[in-house]
């Protein structure tokens, strides 16, 4: 080989290899659900990042009894949540190393210290093929002994013995249009050992769905503002 085509053949190698260093890596997505049942931390706000931001750039606020979700890729992700009880520290502060096409969700209750009490857990949500719907409960009463959860009007319990920080799996219902089911269902959540009847909540479904029913506040919430409640997170 003459030293022009040695040359050439030099050029062309280095522009391959230049093409190859500016394909952009594609990274594959998973999604985050961020659910608030953190008593006296009425607003929570999630950065990912690990650089510095003031309170105002984190994403909008998710207030008590709510969720948010968010769509991130499947690479190590720093997660910073501050309250607004108290934006100059973190009140929940992990790295995230999710699954491309992974389900989360991130239960948040007030733990000891102004700190969260964390559950963060990957989801496997059934495909409802027939006329059903789906629903599962989350016990994040921070000073709750265990719960059953009973149908209204039903002696017999749905869920049993579900203590806090504990999920049960997906119960599919029935939901046709059907005048017994029109409206959703209705579920008394009792202290499993005393049977004390601690709230009631109507399960407002939709068809081929599954939700999260959380059970949030206190059961001796002695300033009235945090009672013993539920609220529904859509799985999908």
């Amino acid at each position: 080989m003459n030293n022009a085509k040695i040359y050439l053949f030099m050029i062309l190698l280095a522009g391959l290899v230049s093409c190859k260093k500016e394909v952009p890596q594609v990274f594959s997505t998973s999604s985050l659900t961020i659910v608030n049942v953190a008593v006296n931390n009425p607003n929570l706000s999630a950065t990912f990042t690990s650089q510095p931001l003031p309170y105002s750039q984190f994403a909008a606020p998710i207030s008590y009894g709510s969720f948010a979700e968010f769509g991130r890729p499947a690479v190590q992700t720093p997660l910073k949540i501050v309250s607004s009880a108290d934006t100059g520290k973190a009140f929940y502060q992990t790295q995230l190393n999710f699954k491309g096409a992974g389900i989360y969700s991130l239960y948040l209750a007030s733990g000891a210290a102004n700190k969260a009490d964390a559950v963060l857990m990957q989801d496997t949500i059934a495909y409802l093929a027939d006329s059903v719907a789906a629903v599962r409960f989350i016990n994040m009463s921070t000073d709750s002994k265990p719960v059953s959860i009973n149908l209204l009007g039903n002696t017999s319990s749905e869920f049993t013995n579900l203590a806090y920080k504990k999920i049960t799996s997906f119960k599919r219902y029935s939901a046709n249009s059907q005048a017994s089911v029109t409206g959703g269902y209705t579920f008394e959540v009792r202290d499993a050992a005393t049977g004390t009847l601690l709230t009631t909540f109507t399960w407002t479904f939709s068809l081929f769905k599954s939700n999260t029913l959380v059970i949030g506040g206190l059961e001796n919430d002695s300033s009235g503002n945090y009672p013993v409640s539920v609220f529904q997170v859509n799985n999908y």
